[in-house]
């Protein structure tokens, strides 16, 4: 029952700021007239894979799951979110740099290149010869004359704002949210750095729902965001958290691994595959005890991408797994180069 209880916390956790950044990413397209989003779309070089491996080397999962948002509205490439990928690390990240914060840098830095170079590669084999946008499917978000935006509230016109439906529900619903991560109910238990980011955020959200108009409320935030978007994305979560712990308490993954360092780096590509953070941490472990090369990290950190991949589960299915494949096969390829020519191959 604690267990059922901590992966719905988790899995609201996780809701709560995925819907507030994907709020965020409809309000500045529409401020900025499209701009925000146009942005993203016209980086067809190596500037779309710089931001997108920035993202991903930002310990924790915030950058991920940005990048995922970006995805979904189509103003990252395949090759950019695999990069986001590739890099991240998870909340792993944090745990690297307390135990070897100099090694931990290393290992940022050679994931870093790895995305870069990995983003370039996948748009370029996914290439359909067609103009970046249509290659993209860089779909743009509905913008009409009604979408006017205030960056502040109208507050003459705030009593009005409690005769909305929506905005007050979505209001209600933001501020609840801020009040349990306030508490310490939801988030992390204590205060630092990832709770303050998460009040930001939801702070963020309650301003966005203030100042928007009510269109702009009712057909982005509403229709598209909370009723399309939130229930997949909660279902597929919680579903995603719930299959991890069950298997998590059904195998010792310690016991699997060999002596052989070509089957534990094969092993930590595999456990890689699974959309959490915590089994990573078998392989960061190992590692601060000098019973598994670099390389083998590496690999680990390369397939994982802690709970960054949910969001996209929930979005697309078909996406989700070729991500999950291609850096599977970056991985492995990366790994066992790196066991040859370092001679643990045997």
């Amino acid at each position: 029952m604690n267990a059922l209880l901590d992966i719905l916390k988790h899995t609201l956790s996780i809701s709560f700021f995925v819907f507030v950044m994907m709020l965020v990413v409809e309000y500045f397209n529409v401020v900025s007239k499209g701009k925000w989003e146009a942005y993203f779309c016209r980086q067809r070089g190596w500037m779309q894979y710089l931001w997108a491996a920035i993202l991903g080397i930002m310990p924790g999962c915030l950058g991920a799951f940005a990048a995922v948002t970006l995805y979904s509205h189509r103003m990252f490439s395949l090759g950019a979110i695999v990069a986001t990928m590739i890099a991240t690390s998870g909340d792993e990240a944090f745990v690297m740099f307390a135990m070897f914060p100099g090694k931990a840098l290393g290992i940022s830095l050679i994931l870093f290149g790895i995305a870069l170079v990995s983003g370039w590669l996948v748009d370029r084999l996914f290439s359909t010869g067609l103009d970046h946008t249509q290659q993209n499917r860089c779909e743009k978000m509905v913008i009409h004359g009604s979408d006017s935006m205030a960056l502040l509230p109208d507050w003459k016109a705030f009593r009005s704002f409690w005769t909305e439906k929506t905005r007050v529900i979505l209001f209600l619903g933001l501020l609840i949210f801020i009040t349990l991560l306030a508490t310490g109910i939801l988030g992390p238990p204590i205060w630092n750095w990832k709770r303050i980011t998460f009040m930001v955020v939801g702070f963020l959200g309650i301003w966005i729902v203030g100042s928007s108009s009510k269109h702009f409320i009712h057909d982005h935030l509403w229709k598209h965001v909370a009723k399309e978007h939130l229930p997949a994305l909660f279902a597929w979560t919680f579903a995603a958290l719930w299959v991890i712990h069950y298997t998590n308490e059904h195998l010792d993954l310690a016991a699997l691994i060999e002596e052989s360092k070509l089957q534990v780096t094969l092993l930590s590509a595999l456990v890689g595959i699974i959309p959490s953070s915590g089994p990573h941490l078998l392989f960061v472990t190992l590692f601060s005890k000098e019973l598994i090369p670099l390389s083998t990290l590496v690999v680990s950190s390369i397939v994982q991408d802690g709970h960054g991949m949910l969001p996209l589960l929930a979005f697309s299915r078909r996406d989700f797994l070729k991500v999950k494949g291609i850096n599977l096969i970056v991985g492995i390829l990366v790994g066992v180069t790196w066991l040859i020519f370092s001679g643990y191959a045997n």
